[in-house]
């Protein structure tokens, strides 16, 4: 029996007030009640609205209004103008700027000679982002690689390095092609000037001599409770919302790149993007010189995916999961950490790409990581969050998308200003209780209740290594944990066979899943003298490898 869950469609809407995102109930909703969707977010009556999918007011929507919106050409993500003179729009995301009338929009031939000068002086940058260079957003595949010698390309073709580590051979870049983390130093230094606004912490501080008192991690947002009359109560202070343009994490690397091929196959092809999944990711930190100020790397060397449900937003650990102390344990001996979250989606497309309905969890996960604390004093957490979402220009191919929250997000979260269910359209300020007192959230210098999610979305760079051996774990075969088909001794022996006994012990049983099925179906002590020898790269002694081979 297969259960069809039907998806909802988002629609964005532009006025001449502005842009807003409407989210309809899918593609069978009809044309009649995505006008009254219209009307309620505009003000503009259905009989009154000329509606169409382009932005010159051609092919206008004149169907009948019993049709299905996918019978109109709707499909999520779509463009959809409105010429009309009286529609107001409240709760504008930060990024609609100027609003722009229909009539307004410019020539096609000037726009195209425009178009074409500014690409005529973009080549000569080597770092420009032609395809989106109206995006702060730069993909990998983008940035162009320095000519190389016939011999070093044919060692890169050895090595195997022109195959795309990521996914299906479908989406493997062209030849040549070079990524983010393939530039050295010196090239990679300023480039996310050129693409973003968004600065490295060290950077941000340098600019401002240093001082943190002001930031929103050292500021409170906490309700006040209001007292009796004639009794002087100090009202919290209000709250501007502001985009954070300073990053605590600069880029994610995927350095075991089977270990993120796996986790998407098993999404994309054994769960046929029907039922979403979740992990924690392992790694590390490094410092990055490749950006202005000093940069933070994180690199990802494993995913553990715990005993998960699957509610109307998504995927989601169970809170009892006590072996996740013991992955703890175990990544420490290896010299790894907790660093950040994985997890899968449905298809996301529009100008977001968190929803409201992610933040209070990704904020509680980064508030849950404040490890650190700066040599300024401030104290931040460098935890990220990565999405696989499918990618309908690449035929549903799993893509990934790394974000953190803001530090006033996290803040906002910790004194308990949001909604803790919010809706999937904009963030949402509680309510206040009998004789509490909220501080105002300023949008613009307007007071405001809810807003776009946009404002609290840290974007991160990430990347990933051509070679695939570059992963401290040799191995990366054996049965994920916590799966449909629970793991056996008869995928021990499986997983010995795809192993060469020329290698040495230590090499044998470096492999982080393996790992995670001896603590659990031996020990944790027997699995942490593994660790050990993986770390120091020497054998355990022989009657570990029977005991685990069960010999």
């Amino acid at each position: 029996c297969v259960c069809v869950v039907a998806m909802p469609l988002i629609v964005r809407l532009y006025t001449t007030a502005g842009r807003a995102r409407i989210t309809c109930d899918g593609p069978q909703e009809t044309l009649d009640t995505f006008r009254e969707r219209v009307q309620k977010q505009t003000g503009v009556a259905k009989e009154q609205q000329t509606l169409s999918l382009k932005a010159d007011g051609s092919d206008v929507l004149s169907s009948p209004g019993t049709t299905p919106l996918s019978g109109c050409g709707f499909s999520n993500g779509v463009e959809v103008w409105l010429a009309s003179k009286e529609a107001t729009i409240t709760g504008n995301a930060p990024i609609a700027a100027k609003a722009m009338k229909l009539d307004d929009l410019p020539d096609e031939k000037e726009a195209k000679k425009k178009e074409e000068a500014e690409t005529a002086a973009a080549e000569k940058d080597p770092f420009f982002d032609q395809a989106n260079k109206s995006k702060s957003k730069m993909t990998l595949s983008d940035l162009k690689p320095e000519p190389k010698a016939k011999a070093a390309e044919e060692a890169d073709k050895k090595d195997g390095e022109e195959k795309d580590p990521f996914f299906d051979q479908a989406n493997k870049p062209k030849k040549n092609e070079m990524r983010l983390d393939d530039l050295p130093p010196e090239k990679r230094k300023g480039l996310v000037d050129k693409k973003s606004d968004r600065k490295t912490f060290e950077q941000f501080l340098l600019e401002r001599a240093y001082e943190v008192g002001t930031l929103a991690g050292n500021s409170s947002y906490k309700p006040v409770y209001v007292g009796d009359k004639g009794r002087m109560t100090k009202m919290p202070p209000s709250l501007t919302l502001q985009r954070q343009v300073y990053r605590h994490v600069d880029i994610l690397i995927f350095q075991n790149i089977p270990e993120m091929q796996e986790f998407c196959r098993y999404w994309r092809f054994d769960l046929h993007q029907a039922e979403q999944r979740c992990g924690w990711i392992y790694g590390y930190y490094l410092e990055d010189a490749g950006y202005e100020g000093g940069g933070i790397r994180a690199v990802m060397e494993g995913i553990y995916e715990p005993p998960q449900t699957n509610g109307p937003n998504g995927p989601t650990p169970l809170p009892d999961d006590k072996f996740l102390e013991d992955v703890d344990k175990m990544a420490e001996r290896l010299g790894l950490e907790r660093l950040g979250y994985i997890f899968t989606s449905w298809t996301r497309e529009g100008d977001s790409i968190i929803m409201p309905t992610d933040l209070p969890g990704i904020a509680k996960n980064q508030l849950a990581n404040v490890k650190d604390t700066h040599y300024s004093g401030y104290e931040l957490s460098k935890f990220v969050t990565c999405l696989v979402s499918p990618d309908p220009t690449q035929d549903f191919a799993p893509k990934q998308d790394v974000v953190m929250v803001s530090d006033q997000c996290m803040a906002m979260v910790r004194d308990g200003l949001l909604e803790p269910a919010q809706g999937e359209d904009q963030v949402v300020l509680r309510k206040a209780e009998k004789n509490e007192a909220l501080p105002n959230v300023l949008e613009s210098a307007k007071r405001v209740d809810k807003w776009d999610v946009d404002w609290h979305v840290v974007r991160v760079w990430w990347g990933a290594p051509k070679r695939k051996d570059r992963t401290i774990f040799k191995h990366s075969h054996f049965p994920r944990e916590n799966r449909s088909a629970p793991q056996t001794r008869a995928d021990v022996k499986g997983y010995f066979r795809k192993v060469s006994t020329s290698e040495p012990i230590w090499q044998q049983v470096s492999d982080f899943h393996l790992l995670l099925w001896v603590a659990k179906e031996i020990d944790l002590g027997t699995a942490l003298s593994l660790c050990d020898c993986i770390s120091q790269q020497k054998d355990p002694d022989p009657i570990i490898l029977s005991l685990i081979q069960g010999q």
